[in-house]
């Protein structure tokens, strides 16, 4: 039988992958590596691909590469996205085959329409604790929170504030994708981080009874965890789980930037109208965290 298709879909920096890297531990599912992005590298491939030459190199018939100019002569981007999948996991015998997507793409329709019957799991975290690890890992990679590169010239607390609030979109679109689908079928569940990395079998365990398995070897693999997703090298040599946020947003975010982040997501709990209500307890939960984080930096 082959292995039913689920995909995970987080905005970054929520626990997708640490997601990912607990359930690689477990037998009944087979996983992708991380952060391969292949929507956008078919997408990609596709512009620059110079079909006339590979039809004309498919000619010299080799068969190693066959199959290859095969795909990107005629796949698209959509058609290379599914061929590697299926590639990748040809020969596998485990109950599920699983993907994260990574970078915060929420394209749900194509993977309804290229797979049958695809199951998606979602994740969610506090909005400062995505923004200030964001922050974190841009100044540690980029050495600017902007992308704006330091040497050009400095940016400006509106360059700050334009770039964080395209950032905050994007978290704010992944709730209200979420809200949509959270009663659908194709539905497993929302893995919250900050209940996952505390309470990991009370945070898993609606989600592997519904997939019907068992929860015990992910949890038997959670204290030999090595090298958690994390943006703060303090926590690099770490073991196990934890909350890689916690009290560091207070030492990466401005009080500026708090407050602006505060604000933008009371308004959008008050514009947005919620589809479910388990949904809308999650935002107000994190809607009084956030409250008592910008009064802490008043």
């Amino acid at each position: 039988m082959v292995g039913k298709y689920v995909f995970v879909f987080g905005a970054q920096r929520t626990g997708s992958t640490l997601l990912l890297d607990l359930f690689k531990m477990h037998p009944d599912i087979d996983c992708t590596p991380n952060d391969v992005n292949l929507l956008r590298f078919g997408e990609g491939l596709s512009k620059s691909l110079d079909r006339r030459q590979a039809t004309k190199l498919k000619r010299w018939k080799m068969e190693a590469m066959g199959d290859a100019l095969d795909l990107f002569i005629e796949g698209g981007a959509t058609g290379i996205l599914k061929t590697v999948l299926t590639w990748y996991f040809d020969g596998s015998n485990a109950k599920y085959r699983l993907h994260k997507t990574p970078k915060g793409e929420f394209d749900l329709e194509v993977y309804r329409k290229l797979f049958s019957e695809p199951y998606f799991i979602y994740t969610v975290r506090n909005p400062l604790g995505i923004m200030a690890s964001r922050k974190f890992w841009s100044q540690s990679h980029k050495g600017a929170w902007t992308d704006i590169r330091p040497g050009k010239f400095d940016p400006t607390v509106e360059d700050t504030l334009k770039y964080i609030r395209i950032q905050f979109d994007r978290v704010l679109e992944s709730i209200v994708v979420i809200d949509e689908v959270y009663e659908k079928a194709e539905t497993i569940g929302v893995v919250v981080y900050e209940d996952l990395v505390k309470t990991p079998a009370a945070s898993l365990i609606p989600i592997t009874s519904k997939m019907g398995i068992p929860l015990d070897p992910i949890l038997e693999g959670i204290p030999n965890l090595k090298k958690p997703y994390s943006s703060f090298k303090i926590n690099r040599k770490k073991k196990g789980l934890f909350d890689s946020s916690i009290g560091q947003w207070k030492k990466s975010l401005t009080a500026l930037e708090v407050e602006w982040l505060y604000k933008r997501f009371v308004r959008f709990c008050e514009e947005y109208t919620f589809k479910t209500a388990e949904v809308r307890k999650i935002a107000d939960r994190y809607l009084i965290q956030m409250k008592h984080g910008w009064s802490e930096v008043r």
